[in-house]
């Protein structure tokens, strides 16, 4: 009968054939792991998935799928292992109301966005009618479930994100309605005072610059065109 043992120690040997380089002995390492992963019994499969990756995801911010970066650690969730064994996992949680497999769906996110077909089972599983993964829902669930520290951390670097795309093509335009603008800053505002790690520097205080003007200009919005049209007629700079 197939023991965690087994698996643990096919987990640390494709870690190290991978860090080598060896892509194709790494794939094989991995397609056995996954296989013999599925001959265990039902019982032993969640305390050996947390065992091999749990406190990984854990202690990690949103985990990549891709890149130099990523291939060099000393840990890698490949797309094979995320779709195989842990996204069966998460659905089984997040169906059953769980806060952790609300957060580490939302960790995980970018496995979501390169796996279309994936992606429609997991949020059909969970009646979710969106077509597109949400990262912000996931952790919003999760933090509605279990309002820990590292949720309302991982929220406002998920708005901080959001705001940087918003704001990158200023002074040009602003990639948001000034409303939704407004709003989104001030949820940002209130998730960022109930984390120990507060974001500071010059795109924190752009951030707020802009969203002060987004106030002047819904005071006078009627007398201009759009946001932009405001900036420029009254000699406002938004820039990095």
């Amino acid at each position: 009968m197939m023991n965690p043992e087994k698996i643990y120690h096919a987990w640390k040997n494709y870690n190290a054939v991978r860090i080598k380089g060896d892509k194709k002995a790494a794939n094989v390492e991995l397609t056995n792991l996954i296989n013999d992963f599925h001959q265990l019994p039902k019982d032993l499969q969640e305390i050996t998935l947390i065992t091999l990756v749990g406190s990984y995801i854990d202690d990690s911010g949103f985990i990549g799928n891709n890149g130099s970066i990523v291939s060099a650690e000393e840990v890698r969730i490949q797309h094979p292992l995320f779709k195989e064994i842990l996204l069966p996992y998460i659905t089984d949680l997040c169906k059953s109301e769980n806060a952790i497999g609300y957060r580490w769906a939302a960790q995980l996110s970018q496995f979501f966005y390169s796996d279309y077909g994936a992606t429609k089972k997991f949020l059909e599983a969970l009646n979710i009618r969106e077509k597109h993964f949400d990262c912000e829902y996931f952790l919003d669930q999760s933090y509605t479930l279990d309002p820990i520290p590292k949720t309302a951390e991982l929220i406002m670097q998920a708005k901080y994100t959001q705001l940087s795309y918003a704001t990158h093509e200023l002074p040009r335009f602003l990639l948001k309605e000034p409303t939704h603008y407004i709003s989104y800053y001030e949820e940002f505002v209130e998730i960022m005072d109930k984390v120990v790690n507060k974001p500071t520097g010059e795109h924190y205080d752009f951030f707020n610059r802009v969203y002060l003007e987004c106030k002047n200009y819904i005071k006078v919005s009627s007398n201009y065109q759009d946001f932009e049209s405001y900036l420029k007629q009254n000699r406002i700079v938004l820039d990095w």
